[in-house]
C-alpha cells in the first residue's frame, strides 16, 4: 500500500471511527426529555439545545454536595444562585436563604448585576443540577469561582437541609 492510501485509510478511520458517538443533543432543563442529533431549542422551554455528553458530564464545572455548600450559608466568602424560574424560586418546594434568584434563561442577558460578586464563590443550584450546571459553565467562562450544588433543591431537601418557604420580600 502507498503512503497516501494508507494516510487516506488513517483518516477515514479516526473521522469515522465507530467508536466515536454522534453528538446527541438534549434540553438542559429535561423538560420533555427530547433528544436530538442536532443542535436547535427546546420546543416546550424554547431554551437552546445543548451536548448531552457535556451536560452530564461533571469533568466540565465543579461540583459541590449539599451540606458542603450548606456549611458556607452565612459566610460573606460564598453567595447562592437559585437559577430555577421565579414560580419555583418563590414556590413551596423552598430557596436556600438569602439566595438571589438569576433564571437560567436570563443568566447571560444578567451577568452584570452578579459582576460584585466576582471575588466570592457562587454555590449555583435549581431544581435537580441540570441548569446550575449550565449556570457553572457560564459563569465560569467569564470569569467566576462557581460550583454546582449536586441535586439542587430535590437532593437538598432529601438530605434534610433547611429552606425558606416564607414569601421573598422585595430588596
Amino acid at each position: 500500500m502507498n503512503k497516501s492510501a494508507s494516510t487516506l485509510l488513517f483518516l477515514l478511520f479516526f473521522s469515522i471511527s465507530p467508536a466515536q458517538s454522534p453528538i446527541r443533543y438534549i434540553c438542559p432543563m429535561y423538560c420533555t426529555g427530547l433528544v436530538s442529533d442536532k443542535p436547535g431549542q427546546c420546543p416546550e422551554c424554547k431554551m437552546d439545545l445543548e451536548d448531552k455528553a457535556v451536560v452530564e458530564n461533571p469533568t466540565t464545572h465543579k461540583l459541590i454536595e449539599p451540606a458542603k455548600a450548606w456549611s458556607h450559608n452565612g459566610d460573606t466568602a460564598y453567595f447562592f444562585l437559585d437559577v430555577r424560574s421565579p414560580d419555583e424560586f418563590s414556590g413551596k418546594t423552598g430557596r436556600v436563604k438569602g439566595s438571589v434568584n438569576i433564571p437560567i434563561g436570563d443568566l447571560t442577558k444578567r451577568l452584570g448585576e452578579l459582576e460584585s460578586y466576582k471575588p466570592r464563590t457562587i454555590l449555583a443550584y435549581c431544581s435537580h443540577g441540570t441548569r446550575s450546571a449550565r449556570a457553572a459553565r457560564i459563569l465560569q467562562e467569564k470569569g467566576f469561582t462557581v460550583f454546582s450544588v449536586i441535586g439542587g433543591t430535590t437532593k437538598w431537601i432529601r438530605d434534610g437541609l433547611p429552606v425558606a418557604t416564607e414569601p421573598k420580600r422585595k430588596e
